[in-house]
């Protein structure tokens, strides 16, 4: 079974509300600030590796884990190579 990519990338459930334009992911990164959202995405990844194939279809987890992974290189990315020491736990 093949899922939809919006399923994964941009699920409706997430996605902005009364015609706006923000994504819930966006409104989170913003709230959080650099460092705390490093460290919600790193749960996340956590989340899905651990659940992977007890939940949902692991194929879908899978691709969530990796979703979520890309997210993680994009954010680490902004940083300065000096201020990684701090995303280390």
């Amino acid at each position: 079974m093949t899922l939809p990519a919006e399923q994964v990338n941009h699920p409706t459930h997430y996605q902005p509300i009364d015609g706006g334009t923000v994504e819930c992911i966006d409104a989170i990164q913003s709230a959080l600030g650099q460092y705390q959202y490093i460290g919600f995405l790193r749960g996340q990844i956590m989340k899905y590796a651990w659940r992977l194939g007890k939940k949902d279809l692991s194929s879908q987890d899978a691709k969530k884990l990796a979703w979520y992974a890309g997210k993680l290189t994009e954010a680490l990315g902004t940083k300065t190579e000096n201020a990684g020491d701090e995303c280390h736990g």
